[in-house]
């Protein structure tokens, strides 16, 4: 019984610590744009410059706003569980 006490706190406390969250987003974002091409990184900066001059790393959050305010129903397709 104390095991299974212990083993669904644990659950409740790593739970959150997995999310990923703005930072997360963010590094993955920039540690992609180091793997384009130089011409997908000239097609994504004309991109994003064209929306208020957006970078890479700030259109990595453009998902999760629009799950929260117009999409919340395609909150489950965010992520692999």
């Amino acid at each position: 019984m104390l095991l299974a006490a212990f083993l669904c706190t644990l659950l409740a406390i790593v739970q959150p610590i997995s999310c990923w969250g703005e930072v997360g987003h963010r590094t993955v974002g920039y540690l992609a744009r180091k793997y384009l091409t130089e011409d997908a990184t000239h097609f994504v900066d004309t991109l994003l410059a064209n929306d208020r001059g957006l970078d890479i790393s700030d259109a990595t959050l453009w998902a999760d706003g629009r799950v929260k305010t117009e999409r919340p129903f395609t909150k489950q397709w965010h992520w692999i569980g």
